[in-house]
C-alpha cells in the first residue's frame, strides 16, 4: 500500500520568485513567460512553485495556492 503523504503536494504562489524567473528569461531571451495554474474549486490559479512539504519554501512570500493530492490536482500548462 503506497504512502498517502507521498503524493501530497503544496502549489505555492511567490512574487519574488516570479521576478527571479523573470530576470532568467530576460537574459534568455525568451519572449514570454506562462506560469502553469491549477484548478482549485473550479478557478485557475497561477502558481510559481510545486513543494513536498511547505518547509522547502525558498521565498518568504510563498503563499499557499492550494495542497492536496498530485494524482488528483488537475495542472494546466
Amino acid at each position: 500500500m503506497a504512502d498517502e503523504s507521498y503524493y501530497m503536494r503544496y502549489w505555492v504562489y511567490s512574487r519574488a520568485q516570479l521576478e527571479q524567473q523573470m530576470k532568467i528569461h530576460n537574459v534568455r531571451n525568451v519572449s514570454d513567460l506562462r506560469l502553469k495554474k491549477i484548478v482549485v474549486n473550479g478557478v485557475a490559479k497561477p502558481f510559481t512553485c510545486e513543494l513536498k512539504s511547505m518547509k522547502d519554501s525558498k521565498f518568504s512570500d510563498s503563499v499557499l495556492v492550494a495542497k492536496g493530492d498530485k494524482r488528483i490536482m488537475q495542472i494546466i500548462q
